[in-house]
């Protein structure tokens, strides 16, 4: 017969592991209360703009926006604090890989969240107090069904955790040669499995823009003609080449699309 024996240490990592999927369940609640409340406030600012007949003392009072402002704030530190405590209870269990996807996860999480209410909103809020970039929108390829968000900025924090939007370039809002950058292997993993015609799609506050994959090239990294600035309403997509390789060889993965139509209102 085999009987297993259960160690002090096999036990702390067992406890660690509760510990984690409960503050995981945590985080999310937050997650969902902060959006709710941030749509609510929203609401508010929006019916308190329409002109009427009659004012309301109490709903277009500042100090109530003022309160709103406050719990959601509130919301988001606590939801900060339970993320943080979920790192550091994930670099515990022993491991610097686990530590690692421990801190990507609750980033991703957190990034999700914002930009969803970005999304709905308008307002380009930070995923955490000290982050330099803001979530802008999402990419979206259905044939593969593959997504991932879009970061203001390509410098190393943003494309630590999503895909970057190239400064200088167009922007989802304003149209323009819009050049969005990735890692080979995180984000932009599956970029080498876009074809010639597959749909592409950049959605961000109140707009839904519909792209379709026209050329696909391995350039030098110096070749930077492909995110120019151009009056066509282009998405380009770039990743380091070979996707494969462990070190990088100076080349560039482009797939350049093309606008299908004009901007769709969400």
């Amino acid at each position: 017969m085999n009987l297993t024996m259960t160690t002090p240490r096999s036990l702390r990592r067992l406890r660690i592991r509760l510990r984690l999927r409960k503050l995981e369940r945590e985080v999310r609640r937050l997650e969902a209360r902060m959006i709710e409340t941030s749509m609510a406030s929203q609401v508010s600012l929006e019916s308190n703009r329409k002109p009427s007949g009659r004012t309301n003392p109490q709903s277009g009072s500042p100090s109530k926006h003022r309160r709103a402002g406050l719990r959601s704030r509130r919301l988001r530190a606590v939801a900060l604090g339970l993320s943080l405590t979920l790192v550091l209870v994930g670099s515990g269990l022993g491991t610097r890989s686990t530590y690692i996807e421990t801190k990507r996860f609750v980033a991703s999480r957190l990034i999700a969240a914002t930009l969803q209410r970005n999304l709905q909103t308008g307002e380009l809020e930070s995923p955490w107090p000290w982050a330099d970039f803001r979530p802008v929108a999402q990419l979206l390829v259905p044939r593969i069904e593959e997504s991932a968000p879009v970061l203001s900025g390509s410098t190393g924090g943003s494309l630590a955790f999503g895909l970057g939007l190239i400064d200088g370039t167009g922007s989802p809002k304003e149209g323009g040669n819009i050049a969005i950058a990735g890692h080979r292997d995180r984000e932009f993993s599956w970029l080498g499995r876009l074809r010639a015609g597959d749909e592409v799609r950049l959605a961000s506050h109140g707009e839904d823009r519909h792209f379709v994959v026209d050329s696909i090239h391995v350039v030098p990294k110096e070749d930077t003609r492909w995110i120019e600035p151009s009056w066509e309403n282009r998405l380009t997509l770039v990743t380091c080449y070979p996707l494969d390789a462990w070190v990088e060889k100076g080349q560039r993965l482009i797939v350049s699309c093309r606008e299908m139509e004009d901007v769709r209102p969400i």
